[in-house]
C-alpha cells in the first residue's frame, strides 16, 4: 500500500490552498502518513519563499 511506504521516513506538505489540501488528504486516507502540514495561511509566507520550506523543515526536526 502507498501508504506504508510513506511511513519509511518524515513527510511535510507546504500548501497555499489550505482547505482543499486537507479535503484531498483526509478522503485519500493520507493525513494519518503526514507528520506537518504547514499553510501560507497560517505562516504568513506563501511558496515559492524560501522561509514555508525551511518552517516545514523545522518541523520535522530536520538540519539544514
Amino acid at each position: 500500500m502507498a501508504g506504508e511506504r510513506l511511513r519509511d521516513g518524515r513527510l511535510a506538505v507546504v500548501t497555499d490552498g489550505v482547505r482543499c489540501t486537507l479535503q484531498v488528504l483526509e478522503s485519500a486516507a493520507l493525513r494519518p502518513y503526514v507528520d506537518a502540514i504547514v499553510t501560507s495561511r497560517d505562516f504568513g509566507a506563501a511558496k515559492p519563499d524560501p522561509a514555508i520550506f525551511r518552517e516545514a523543515a523545522r518541523r520535522l526536526d530536520l538540519a539544514l
